[in-house]
């Protein structure tokens, strides 16, 4: 009886495990694309700023690691991470349509947007 418990609670800690290191392995892959559409500012460079606005759609889908634990009675923790996906891949078409536009500035407000969405989320999510 006593190992069955401690089987189950072991498949339980390696499963909450497993999702805690998928949620960091994309917040990784989203920092990282972040960093690329910065190389691509410094570079002046529009294909690299469309490769990591691409990367930061692929990763905004996987929705799940934006999903926190409700706080409290009126927040939906759900939509809540649909919600900051969708942003997410709003903000990096703006960021790659504007660029092409030649309207690098406003490029760059889209990029600090989305760094802006991922410390609010931060906040939430880690209690900063």
């Amino acid at each position: 009886m006593k190992k069955l418990i401690i089987l189950g609670l072991l498949g339980v800690s390696l499963y909450g495990q497993s999702a805690l290191d998928q949620r960091i392995s994309v917040m990784k892959d989203l920092e990282k694309a972040m960093a690329t559409v910065q190389k691509g500012y410094l570079y002046n460079n529009l294909n690299i700023v469309k490769n990591g606005a691409d990367q930061l759609k692929e990763h905004a889908k996987d929705v799940k690691s934006f999903e926190v634990a409700s706080t409290g009675s009126n927040f939906d923790a759900k939509q809540y991470a649909i919600n900051e996906a969708s942003a997410i891949t709003s903000l990096a078409n703006d960021m790659v349509d504007s660029f092409k536009k030649g309207e690098k500035s406003k490029s760059m407000i889209a990029y600090q947007n989305t760094l802006n969405r991922c410390i609010t989320c931060h906040k939430i999510v880690r209690k900063w």
